[in-house]
């Protein structure tokens, strides 16, 4: 039988019974296995060093050490455990805020665990996501959308920033996975970036989806 690779989560949340209610949570999930947890971004930083985890799943505010702190101390050190982020916020530019921060992960604690558990996944397999029923923003002009983007790369856009995969993408809209990629590259051309997180970031900046 062939065996499931671990994904490894550090959690840290300052409030116990949703650190403990997330951690419950994806314990049941094959493949993921919590490895700690702390009630601020000190205690999570320093499980993080000890555990080497692949993901952190923390939220926002907390004492000690909040999570942009956290973000930040994860990058300066260069560790290479990615972050996603838990908050109540829907706000595109907090999530902007976060991501150039270096969260890869946005997930809303309103949202159903199989968001959380979805993004742990695309962000364990190097993707950027975010949690959320994410669609091109109503108010594009059909005809004249910004940067000569067409109505094809804005849908593949939406879906990108949810972190899937090229062929979930290309079953959902019906193009061939060379359509898909072919629109990542045009997208990341004619935004002027060279990133997942990049692509996501001016997405959110110019109001080109919306959660």
């Amino acid at each position: 039988m062939k065996m499931i690779a671990q994904i490894s989560v550090v959690i840290a949340d300052d409030h116990p019974f949703l650190r403990e209610g997330v951690r419950s949570f994806l314990s049941t999930e094959p493949g993921i296995e919590v490895v700690g947890m702390g009630s601020n971004g000190a205690e999570a930083l320093q499980l993080i060093e000890e555990h080497h985890p692949a993901i952190l799943v923390t939220d926002v505010r907390m004492p000690v050490m909040d999570g942009l702190q956290l973000l930040a101390e994860l990058r300066r050190r260069a560790l290479p455990t990615r972050a996603v982020v838990l908050s109540v916020g829907s706000d595109a530019g907090d999530i902007v805020q976060l991501l150039e921060a270096g969260a890869a992960g946005y997930v809303l604690k309103d949202r159903a665990v199989s968001d959380l558990i979805e993004v742990i996944h695309a962000v364990a397999a190097g993707r950027v996501a975010i949690g959320a029923d994410i669609v091109p923003a109503p108010d594009l002009p059909a005809d004249n959308l910004p940067h000569g983007l067409t109505a094809s790369e804005i849908a593949v856009l939406a879906l990108l920033a949810r972190g899937l995969r090229g062929d979930n993408i290309s079953a959902q809209i019906e193009i061939s996975a060379d359509a898909v990629a072919a629109a990542d590259a045009s997208l990341r051309r004619k935004l002027g970036v060279e990133t997942a997180a990049g692509l996501l970031i001016a997405a959110l900046r110019e109001g080109l989806i919306a959660l």
